[in-house]
């Protein structure tokens, strides 16, 4: 969860950045029309997990980011789910175990019907314990398969971090040369 004064400095300080950004550009007398490689950097930053830094600079392969991103959050959904089936399982856990100590807290005081109780409570032990192994390894995997996903990102954004100046200039040769209406 997104602390408040972290949203909302960056709902503050972005287009603060963006706008000291465009001033900047045009103090230096660097063409503002086109596509400049900070306020790509800035996308990169804010939004780049989703690919709009390469949107922004018209490259197709801002499509990449899209499926990973995707991917990332149905992982979060699915592993959410296991969290809770692990917690179910905890929860039952301490349940069986509570039940199996009162039966043989019974069986040590000689009470009729508790060697019964006691294998019956056993038997729910070890099931619920298999239950949370299970549940365990299933929240395992969905945490491993969303990091696996922004490992991938994170690794394309890098990659694109040193690529930025180059496409901001193809780019803006791209446009230079085509045709005005």
């Amino acid at each position: 969860i997104l602390s408040h004064w972290l949203y909302w400095s960056g709902l503050i300080l972005i287009p603060l950045l963006a706008m000291y950004t465009v001033r900047r550009q045009k103090r230096t007398g660097a063409p503002t029309g086109g596509v400049s490689a900070p306020i790509a950097y800035l996308l990169w930053l804010t939004a780049g997990f989703a690919g709009l830094h390469r949107f922004y600079l018209r490259s197709r392969l801002g499509a990449i980011y899209i499926p990973l991103f995707i991917a990332i959050l149905y992982g979060n959904v699915q592993g959410r789910q296991a969290r809770d089936a692990v917690s179910h399982a905890r929860n039952a856990l301490l349940g069986a175990n509570f039940d199996f100590e009162r039966a043989q807290a019974a069986v040590t005081k000689g009470i009729e019907g508790a060697a019964r109780k006691l294998a019956q409570a056993k038997q729910t032990l070890a099931a619920v314990t298999d239950q949370l192994a299970a549940a365990s390894a299933d929240f395992d995997f969905w945490q491993t398969f969303s990091g696996a996903f922004a490992l991938l990102i994170a690794v394309l954004l890098l990659i694109d971090a040193f690529r930025i100046p180059r496409l901001a200039r193809r780019c803006a040769q791209r446009e230079d040369s085509a045709p005005q209406p």
